[in-house]
């Protein structure tokens, strides 16, 4: 039996980048949202995201920063 009244996890989500060679994770950041669009990564060593807020973030292809 469940109710509402626990508490309930706050929704999050992963932007994960892999070797794709190894398979071993580069890196990882934490959003803040359970929802997220898909990426871009550029020649100039940049990937993209679109967010559930409706913002574009640009993150280090190297180090997620």
């Amino acid at each position: 039996f469940v109710d509402n009244s626990a508490e309930q996890p706050t929704p999050r989500g992963l932007l994960k980048a892999f070797d794709p060679l190894s398979g071993e994770e580069r890196w990882s950041v934490e959003i803040p949202h359970y929802w997220n669009g898909g990426v871009l990564g550029t020649a100039g060593g940049l990937v993209f995201q679109g967010n559930a807020m409706g913002m574009f973030k640009a993150y280090d292809k190297a180090t997620g920063e």
